[in-house]
């Protein structure tokens, strides 16, 4: 879902509460929770306040956290009845989200005729022209999803080799995970980048590809809004595994900023889609082969799949506080919006080195000012992993990103998207 849309809309039902103590204040809160897609902290609001929650809030809440753990078909399932019988409870923003948070569940089960007929239902009731606009694209993209229905095959457990590639400008030290796919009979470089919702390559290269072009039209947030649209590839082969219809995001060469020793290695994304077909994916740096497995079970679960949304957020430990990163492969070096580290502005401010800094990305180029933390430890479940040091962004609408420079200081990562969601890390001994 357009995120910026999603927030406007949802914002519109904060202020239609009645301000009132106690149990409506813990509402809000649950409610903001969702607007968010912060699953890992509306799950423990749930179980520290169940007795002050009102009913209605409390069974879209589990629900909301069903789908968020990575059970999206129990989410769906839960998300209707709780439509349906606490109606009453939610005001037309939020309606309209949860309603779309239904649809992209039944989306991830694969029971797109459902996902269609649950946003048609809306639509015959409501007459909002942003919510009408955007329930129709998704329409025609679940549409499009059961007509080109994806199909793989091959091994359950698939064994796929990548490279560690130095990417950028060679003073960055910047590595990127690639990987070598054949796409309609064509091989390929392409970029993992588990930041990224959909499958993304520019439009010279969809024509190399031979993708099937629609005229679906597809929004993206990166470093600006882009407006993409959909197109299909008949075949994908990658390590021992094959899929057929496999959907890609094309964008115009213009949205990739034209500096290639920074964004090269951008111009073709296999995203977040090809870890979601196995319940759970190890990456084993030293050997550089990524495992897949639809039954690896792992204890951590710190880890949030969107609900009404495709990303992914972590919740890992600075010095007794949580913070929550999106875990992106696709992002060279790890970054904390500085309104994450409450307590220690004073210490960024007066002790840390900072400079002016630009971002690079789809969408053009973002400037902020960074702060170099030094020695910045991070615990993800058990696991404490330091990073020399970490960039703390001021002055933009960062979303705060574990890079490469995490993720390669670590032998092995395991991500279980499937319930219960978590990731783990095995630093480097």
């Amino acid at each position: 879902m357009n995120k910026r849309l999603r927030e406007k809309c949802v914002a519109a039902l904060l202020l239609l509460l009645p301000a009132a103590a106690g149990a409506q204040t813990v509402d809000e809160r649950a409610l903001l929770l969702m607007r968010g897609s912060d699953g890992l902290s509306l799950s423990r609001l749930l179980i520290e306040h169940k007795d002050s929650l009102s009913e209605g809030v409390l069974a879209a809440g589990n629900a909301f956290v069903r789908g968020c753990q990575g059970d999206a078909k129990q989410a769906a399932k839960l998300m209707r009845r709780a439509l349906k019988k606490y109606s009453d409870s939610f005001d037309g923003p939020l309606e309209a989200q949860l309603t779309f948070g239904v649809a992209l569940q039944q989306h991830r089960c694969g029971r797109d005729r459902q996902a269609v007929k649950t946003l048609r239902r809306f639509l015959q009731t409501h007459d909002s022209f942003a919510m009408k606009t955007l329930f129709q694209q998704y329409e025609r993209l679940f549409g499009a999803s059961r007509a080109y229905r994806q199909k793989w095959k091959g091994a359950l457990d698939a064994s796929i080799p990548f490279r560690l590639d130095s990417v950028g400008p060679p003073e960055a030290r910047s590595v990127a995970v690639m990987l070598r796919p054949v796409v309609n009979g064509q091989a390929v470089d392409m970029m993992l980048d588990t930041g990224a919702t959909m499958h993304v390559v520019s439009r010279s290269v969809a024509e190399q590809l031979g993708l099937q072009m629609t005229d679906i039209s597809i929004f993206l947030d990166g470093m600006g809004e882009n407006c993409g649209w959909l197109a299909i590839a008949k075949t994908l082969r990658i390590g021992n595994v094959e899929a057929r219809n496999v959907p890609f995001c094309v964008l115009d060469d213009t949205a990739l900023a034209d500096d290639l020793a920074e964004t090269a290695h951008q111009k073709n994304i296999i995203g977040l889609p090809l870890l979601q077909q196995w319940g759970c994916v190890q990456f084993d740096f030293k050997s550089q082969t990524m495992h897949a497995s639809a039954d690896e079970t792992i204890d951590e679960r710190n880890l949030s799949c969107g609900f009404s949304d495709n990303g992914l957020l972590l919740e890992v430990r600075h010095h007794g506080n949580r913070l929550q990163l999106i875990p992106d492969m696709g992002a060279t070096h790890s970054a904390v919006n500085a309104r994450q580290l409450t307590g220690q502005q004073h210490y960024l401010t007066d002790y840390l080195p900072h400079r002016e800094v630009e971002f690079v990305g789809w969408g053009g180029r973002t400037a902020g000012r960074e702060y170099v933390y030094p020695q910045f430890d991070m615990a993800v479940g058990r696991t404490v992993v330091t990073l020399p040091q970490m960039s703390v962004l001021e002055g933009g609408d960062y979303e705060s990103r574990l890079g490469m420079d995490f993720f390669s200081r670590c032998e092995r990562v395991t991500i279980r998207l499937t319930y219960p969601a978590g990731l783990s890390v095995m630093p480097r001994h």
